[in-house]
């Protein structure tokens, strides 16, 4: 029997699934094929390497974020779900070109990628993400020089004013995907905002944790 995640996917029993598969509803919704392919390439990394993702809850202390993204596991995904929902509202609101709006969906699907492993984690998710571009010169063919850096600034400072010390600047000198980008993380975080991911079926992220933790 097949599985049904948020209403859009289905994976068979025997079929594979990669850390990007649980992001597809938004990485097609990506213009660009090279942030596309840089999406995919993280996000499925992360789901060989980094089990916590799948399997954490969106707050660590447990204190902040509505319950509906405070479950184990699953929930730091319903809160990328969230955040991705709030993102596409205020780029159609600020009416985005399509490589503002790509900017943002890649960076708010790969925000929280180190999330409860390291206190530095925006820092460390920007590195990964840095990384997977210098491993991949060819991307340079697809997407600009800038349009990389900005989508990796906009994960560096999605906390805004919350972020780490030496990233904090006043927010008059954010650009604006990276206002939207913070604003809809911040946003998601908050339980009196509803989203219609908020009960979307965690049965992919579920699936995905009990395979890296069975391999």
């Amino acid at each position: 029997m097949a599985k049904t995640f948020c209403k859009t996917l289905t994976v068979g029993q025997n079929e594979t699934i990669y850390g990007s598969t649980v992001f597809t509803e938004y990485i097609d919704q990506i213009n660009n094929d090279g942030i596309k392919e840089l999406v995919i390439m993280v996000m499925d990394k992360i789901g060989i390497g980094n089990n916590f993702f799948f399997n954490a809850p969106a707050s660590s202390s447990g204190k902040f974020h509505p319950p509906c993204s405070n479950v184990k596991p699953g929930g730091l995904v319903r809160h990328v779900f969230r955040a991705l929902d709030i993102g596409k509202h205020l780029s159609r609101a600020l009416d985005f070109n399509k490589t503002q709006k790509d900017i943002v969906i890649a960076a708010l699907i790969m925000h929280d990628i180190w999330k409860n492993d390291f206190g530095n984690h925006a820092t460390r998710a920007g590195d990964e993400i840095m990384e997977t571009i210098r491993a991949n010169p060819h991307l340079f063919e697809l997407v600009s020089m800038e349009t990389l850096a900005e989508i990796v600034k906009c994960v560096r400072m999605h906390m805004g004013p919350y972020s780490e010390a030496k990233l904090r600047k006043e927010m008059k000198n954010y650009t604006l995907t990276e206002l939207v980008v913070y604003e809809s993380d911040y946003l998601s975080s908050r339980p009196e905002i509803g989203t219609p991911q908020d009960t979307c079926n965690l049965d992919l992220a579920k699936s995905l944790f009990y395979v890296n933790n069975t391999q």
